[in-house]
């Protein structure tokens, strides 16, 4: 008998719990609103201790939460998951048989017609204790800790460096030693009594060096039976962040009032130290900041400005002024600053730069800051692409190919047939129903109404991933409307042969679903990578360039760019010797990335040559005289427009050809303009051309053009 109702909620719990409890951890179903356990593997039954006499009913997993309250922030967590989707890892203490158990819980929520969650479905990953800071020490901006009887018992790398310290001198020390003030932690703690839980509240911190350290402070407080805190755990975020503190060519500053209402220099970059005449931040803490404007007026003029922008909401931006460094010279700068929330205007905090090549740096400090978002994003994305193809497998192994990518072919076929078995199905329940006196009831109307708009679309699209979503959004109408049917006087046996019929269907969907984004990610990659690879790239030096072979180069960037041809169905052509060595003078990783680019927009703007053959790209490489060499990519499908060509707007930064969106293709716009400036630095030529092969005008742009991109390089005398 089903554990709760409605029956088709748990049949589908219970199909997902059964496609994932062969994996090798604990695997459990449990409803949502007590934590009863449901469903549980025998790894599950092992990790939580389960008696071998009692049945899983007799659990709740709340119980095993060391602080119970601890699981309304797991569930809204997960709660917030889109249906149908695995949360991300969501890290928990457990209490098992009196051991203190860290884990990761992948979840996934089975809801009510209305949206009411009614069960969840869970994996549960051990963390050892050496690992539950690990995965964030390298890539984490956030500094997270633990401590118990104010003192800090675990941290990680982030944390420390935030306040100057490494991970070991941290151990055990007395968290009144972190504080800007005694006072400020007796009210915290009060706080966290009365609330349990903060969330980016403000605290101050004393570096390592003496300055503070403004972060925002979110945690959970954990209790004993008393009432009493035992534990804090939670994270930092450094409102200047040390990363871009330490990169920037800026100078970042931070001005607190003293008891005495003197505004002093609480907090400065080395930048900030420099544009005033010292070397190093140290030496300005503490100093007062008017001593620094040429005079009393001009110090009041600039806090008149910064005041009108605060009541207004806003920072003060790009403000023009001049400051005397502490030899007396005059120095411009722009400032912008504001003040931070919550402190009544008593602290504010900024940054300054020189006018004098402030440009050029502010961009090369942007790129390093996007390059690393996007390095993360890139790490985000292929962990993504990992989780859904471990449920394609689950799911849909019986639909992959031995290299486990799915056979959409088999696919469509199996879609074909399950709608022959939906329409004998249906024919069969909808004959039961007659000779019952049921047959024209507007269930069996809109069963069949859904039918025939399933068999039409199928006749009619192409696209596998716009298929398969509205083949599920048909299917699910046609499971809810199956309900009312399963209510009528009818013999159980053909409502439920279409009813799982129904089920596998939306399997079958689902699979392809994730299959095409799982595809469409890996095509995204390459963009993503490339782009990074631009901004965190650094300008060469002459020392960096050295004598490589250019055929295994080549060789390199068509290798690396083979699983995204293999996504666009296009075949990478190679017509050069593979074992002949070409000589060429190069910095290796730039040289690498402009060909990269070059054959990577060959891939992605590729048409199909017709239904028998496969689209394919060519790289060829030919000696010339004269001691250089040619490399040659061509392409047949997307064209560049004449105009854009002759006038070398192609080549501009971030432009994209007018024709360069067809068919929903991304891009940035900085891909050639990248290979043309690498090319040049290599005393070489980039040259693009696009022409008709249909016979048709050359500024008709419908027909596919055959485009090439001719490089030359000086081969290097060795």
């Amino acid at each position: 008998m089903e554990i709760f109702q409605p029956l088709d909620l748990w049949n589908s719990l219970k199909q997902a719990y059964e496609n994932v409890a062969h994996l090798p951890f604990p695997i459990y179903a449990s409803r949502y609103e007590d934590g009863q356990f449901l469903l549980a593997n025998a790894q599950a039954r092992e990790f939580f201790g389960f008696k071998t006499d009692e049945p899983l009913s007799a659990y709740q997993v709340r119980t095993f939460y060391e602080n119970e309250s601890e699981r309304g922030r797991v569930l809204e967590t997960i709660r917030t998951t889109p249906a149908g989707e695995w949360s991300q890892r969501v890290r928990v203490c457990l209490m098992i048989d009196g051991k203190l158990r860290r884990i990761h819980f992948i979840s996934r929520v089975f809801s009510a017609e209305n949206g009411r969650p009614m069960a969840l479905l869970c994996m549960a990953l051990n963390v050892a204790d050496s690992e539950w800071f690990s995965d964030f020490e390298e890539d984490a901006r956030e500094g997270l800790f633990e401590a118990a009887a104010y003192h800090i018992t675990d941290c990680n790398a982030a944390f420390a460096k935030m306040l100057g310290y490494s991970r070991e001198d941290l151990q055990k020390t007395p968290i009144g030693e972190l504080f800007w003030s005694k006072e400020a932690i007796d009210s915290l703690i009060s706080l966290i009594e009365e609330r349990k839980t903060l969330r980016q509240h403000n605290i101050k911190l004393r570096r390592r060096n003496g300055a503070m350290l403004i972060a925002q402070l979110s945690c959970d407080g954990q209790f004993n039976e008393l009432g009493k805190l035992t534990r804090v755990s939670g994270l930092i975020y450094d409102v200047v962040s040390e990363t871009v503190q330490n990169d920037l060519p800026v100078g970042i500053f931070l001005i607190s009032t003293d008891d005495s209402g003197e505004d002093i220099i609480a907090y400065a970059s080395d930048a900030y130290a420099q544009v005033l005449g010292y070397e190093k931040a140290e030496d300005v803490l503490a100093k007062p900041i008017r001593q620094f404007h040429p005079s009393e007026a001009s110090y009041k003029a600039f806090k008149d400005a910064l005041d009108r922008e605060a009541a207004k909401g806003k920072p003060l931006l790009d403000h023009y002024m001049d400051v005397r460094d502490r030899f007396g010279n005059k120095r411009s700068v722009v400032v912008n600053v504001r003040y931070v929330d919550g402190e009544a205007r008593r602290i504010r905090v900024g940054a300054i730069y020189e006018l004098t090549g402030h440009i050029n740096e502010q961009l090369r400090v942007l790129k390093n800051n996007f390059g690393a978002i996007l390095h993360t994003y890139l790490s985000t994305v292929t962990s993504l692409r990992r989780t859904l193809h471990d449920i394609i497998k689950a799911q849909g192994e019986d639909l992959l190919r031995p290299n486990s990518r799915l056979d959409y072919e088999l696919a469509r076929a199996e879609m074909a047939g399950g709608v022959k078995r939906l329409q004998a199905r249906l024919d069969e329940l909808h004959r039961v129903a007659a000779e019952r006196g049921y047959g024209e009831e507007d269930a069996f109307e809109r069963l069949r109404h859904n039918l025939k708009k399933i068999n039409t679309f199928g006749a009619s699209q192409e696209r596998e991933k716009d298929n398969a979503a509205v083949f599920r959004q048909l299917l699910l109408q046609m499971r809810r409307n199956l309900r009312p049917v399963g209510e009528l006087n009818l013999p159980r046996e053909p409502v439920r042969n279409l009813r799982i019929e129904i089920e596998d269907m939306l399997r079958l969907a689902n699979t392809v679903s994730l299959a095409a984004a799982f595809d469409e990610l890996g095509e995204r990659i390459p963009d993503f990578e490339y782009f990074r690879d631009f901004l965190r790239g650094q300008p060469p030096r002459e020392e960096d360039f050295e004598v490589l072979n250019l055929t295994d180069i080549a060789l390199d960037v068509c290798r690396a760019l083979g699983e995204f041809a293999a996504l666009r169905g296009v075949d990478i052509r190679t017509e050069f010797n593979r074992r002949e060595r070409i000589p060429v003078r190069a910095h290796k990783a730039l040289l690498n990335r402009a060909l990269h680019s070059l054959l990577h927009n060959a891939i992605k703007y590729s048409w199909s040559k017709g239904e028998e053959r496969r689209p394919w790209v060519t790289m060829r490489i030919e000696k010339q005289r004269e001691g250089h060499v040619a490399i040659t990519i061509e392409n047949w499908g997307v064209p560049i427009r004449k105009e854009e060509l002759e006038n070398g707007a192609i080549f501009e930064f971030g432009t994209r050809g007018k024709e360069s969106d067809d068919r929903n293709r991304s891009g940035t716009g900085i891909g050639l303009y990248d290979a043309n400036d690498i090319i040049q630095r290599h005393h070489g030529t980039l040259k693009l051309t696009s022409e008709p092969t249909f016979g048709n005008p050359p500024n008709v742009y419908s027909n596919p053009f055959i485009t090439r991109a001719y490089i030359t390089l000086p081969i290097a005398n060795v």
